[in-house]
């Protein structure tokens, strides 16, 4: 009884301690509004529970391109954003709560952008809990992975702040909300494997199901998610019934909130269809507002040579997946190392992962934006990336722990290099860089012109005047948005560097004497 005692209070101080960090972390990278793709999924949340309009165009405008802003003709006649709707669901409680207490601020209703109330709460009440649970699920699934307290929570933590995982719990797109569902899906298949409670088995449905209702290609990774559910299944010769039994109830946690998704679909676009959004969206090429428009070339959007997108993921300076996530190849070194010493559950997981990641390069090969748009790193095709680093990571830091001298420096080094690297990617407005191929190392140089005092002069810092001058407000994290919201700046700086030295040294500490 002692001795379970002191397991549950070392298990409840190490999801502490993830819980504060990540907690730190992502406060204060969080811009404090939306943008992008994520102000258009916004719109539909209003819609959802106010019945506004998604899109309202003037008769007379003439777009000059096919903008998804204007979305599609849906149902009724009425324009719709074409997307998933998903994120708009998980967005809806914090932003009615938003509306409501919106009156209470009107400096910040007034301050030129009328809905940042909403958006503040949205990512205070909606996107930062879930990214903390993200890093809270990380740390379960390593441990239903057989690995100790210790190695769980500086994985979990080295996970987060060393992949592009920290990028996109800043940018507020369906990556790390998809990526959260998916880790519970796999962690309830593994805990079902120790328990033998079949509720694990429909949870892990409903959460693979719920990723699915964010975007449609996440039927990739439930389908992987269920191949590895089989494959485990057979490696503890389970007889034929009980992997029926067992597949069904997945099922019956999958299919309600696929059919949620796909009813949703017919509400708004007026027919049932098992497309996503994108190729609801392919009505644009037939749509009335765009009739002034060259047509768009046969087989839109599948137009490029598949090369294009596979060598592109893999191989190139603007979207590799290894020089965007650097600790995936030393990761992956690792693994083949120690491939025969890790366990059966470990090496069917990373299978699935492969597969999956193999399964997002086939499927985007040919688009025409295969790389994710202005997205830093290769957006559809990073939660593949993490999800496979998640045991490989654990696997980095048993082997710090373990080594001693330059081994362990090394791959200390590794690690530090890798959270340095995704540190760059949240200082600045994510598409500062959009047109260089570089992005990354032009992100370094940017980050070193903030620091010259005549940057506009420098020989590397070559941008004009006007730029260079407004590159500081660039800067990404949320007090720098925050001077937008009329507020009190020296407290709000204040209050934000007292918590960056907190988290810098609490982060820094831990891993010190962890490891």
């Amino acid at each position: 009884m002692e001795g379970q005692f002191k397991l549950m209070t070392s298990w409840l101080k190490k999801i502490i301690q993830v819980i504060i960090i990540a907690l730190l972390w992502t406060i204060l990278i969080n811009p404090g509004d939306l943008n992008g793709d994520t102000i258009l999924r916004w719109k539909m949340t209003q819609s959802f529970w106010t019945n506004a309009q998604e899109v309202a165009v003037d008769p007379n405008y003439k777009p000059q391109d096919r903008e998804l802003g204007l979305g599609v003709v849906g149902k009724d006649g009425t324009r719709r954003i074409a997307y998933d709707s998903g994120q708009s669901l998980l967005m809806l409680p914090g932003d009615w709560l938003g509306t409501k207490i919106r009156p209470l601020f009107p400096k910040m209703a007034s301050s030129g952008e009328p809905y940042l109330v909403q958006w503040l709460t949205i990512n205070l009440l909606i996107f930062v809990p879930l990214n903390v649970a993200l890093a809270v699920s990380c740390f379960w699934l390593i441990r239903s992975f057989g690995f100790n307290n210790n190695i769980a929570s500086l994985s979990s933590i080295g996970w987060f702040l060393g992949t592009t995982v920290l990028h996109y719990a800043q940018l507020h797109q369906q990556n790390n909300q998809i990526l959260l569902f998916v880790i519970l899906g796999y962690s309830s298949i593994m805990n079902f494997m120790q328990s033998k409670k079949d509720g694990f088995l429909t949870l892990s449905g409903l959460s693979l199901g719920i990723a699915f209702l964010i975007r449609f290609t996440s039927i990739i990774h439930g389908f992987t998610a269920f191949i590895f559910l089989l494959g485990c299944l057979f490696y503890e010769k389970y007889n034929l019934r009980k992997v029926l039994t067992s597949s069904l109830l997945w099922i019956v946690g999958f299919l309600p909130v696929a059919f949620l998704a796909k009813y949703i679909d017919y509400l708004r676009f007026g027919f049932w269809s098992f497309k996503s959004g994108y190729a609801v969206a392919a009505q644009m090429g037939s749509d009335a507002i765009y009739a002034h428009l060259p047509p768009r070339p046969p087989g839109f959007p599948f137009i490029n040579p598949p090369h294009v997108g596979i060598i592109g993921v893999l191989l190139s300076l603007e979207k590799s997946i290894f020089i965007y996530d650097p600790l995936l190849l030393p990761c992956i070194i690792l693994g083949i190392i120690f491939w025969k010493k890790i366990s059966p559950y470990i090496q069917l997981y990373l299978i699935s992962c492969i597969f999956n990641l193999t399964l997002h390069i086939a499927l985007t090969s040919k688009l025409f934006f295969w790389h994710g748009d202005g997205a830093w790193g290769a957006r559809y095709h990073v939660t593949s990336v993490h999800l496979l680093l998640i045991p490989l990571t654990a696997i980095l830091i048993d082997n710090i722990l373990s080594n001693k001298g330059w081994k362990k420096w090394g791959l200390k080094t590794i690690l530090a290099g890798a959270i340095v690297v995704q540190i760059a990617s949240i200082s600045l407005m994510y598409h500062t860089e959009t047109s260089d191929k570089f992005r990354l190392g032009k992100r370094f140089e940017n980050i070193l012109c903030l620091g010259q005092a005549s940057p506009e002069t420098s020989s590397f810092c070559q941008y004009s005047p006007q730029f260079q001058r407004n590159l500081s407000q660039k800067i990404s994290p949320l007090p720098f948005n925050y001077a937008r919201f009329r507020l009190n700046r020296k407290l709000i700086f204040m209050v934000w560097g007292l918590a960056l030295i907190t988290a810098m040294i609490t982060t820094t500490f831990w891993f010190v004497l962890e490891l």
